[in-house]
């Protein structure tokens, strides 16, 4: 760990642990670790989830449990020398759920040891200084409005990510509320149609991947 500091430090690496796709394996050992949430993803993933990246077996399981700890010392170590740390997931890794996941990453980063402030910095200013975007990442004059708005303040604990009011996205403003019920529609949509073809073919197709 110290020479991944070191060399990160002297070559200005940034680092994205990704600590989500190993924290859902070892979820099922470990207490106070997040679980995916799969209800939102369409039926058909349940047949190819841990097909893919991660065996669900129970070697796997055991493996990613004594692994966490070591990936928890590795962030808090990286932090505190001063290595930029980004929010990242490895989507479409097995059980990994777009969007949602990035709040169990952002929980599990701060269970390795950082702020909840130092936590959302990853996924917002620090990732979008890495990735050279200027306008985006922080709110200041000149800088794209695109904002989330909540009734209670995330840096100071993630749960406050659970109050958000409001989306502001290319100028237009979207509730919670209206959110929510997007999405209820979205999982329903998933279940008829033509995803309810891809649902009963892509078990099959995964089987030849």
């Amino acid at each position: 760990i110290d020479l991944t500091v070191r060399m990160s430090q002297m070559h200005g690496s940034a680092h994205v642990p990704s600590l989500v796709g190993v924290g859902y394996l070892a979820g099922r050992k470990m207490k106070k670790v997040p679980r995916p949430k799969l209800r939102l993803l369409p039926d058909w993933y349940s047949e190819t989830n841990g097909t893919v990246y991660y065996n669900l077996n129970k070697s796997t399981r055991k493996a990613a449990k004594t692994a966490l700890p070591r990936m928890f010392a590795t962030v808090k170590a990286l932090n505190a020398g001063g290595v930029p740390l980004l929010v990242g997931t490895d989507s479409p890794a097995d059980n990994v759920v777009p969007g949602i996941s990035v709040h169990d990453e952002l929980k599990l980063l701060v269970r390795a040891g950082l702020t909840p402030a130092e936590a959302l910095a990853a996924g917002t200013i620090h990732a979008a200084k890495r990735l050279g975007l200027d306008k985006v990442g922080e709110i200041k004059e000149g800088k794209d409005a695109d904002l989330l708005i909540f009734s209670e303040d995330p840096t100071k604990g993630l749960e406050n990510l659970e109050t958000l009011d409001e989306v502001i996205a290319d100028g237009r403003t979207y509730t919670a509320r209206k959110l929510t019920l997007h999405q209820r529609k979205q999982i329903k949509a998933s279940r008829t149609g033509l995803y309810r073809y891809m649902n009963d073919l892509l078990p099959y197709i995964s089987n030849f991947l």
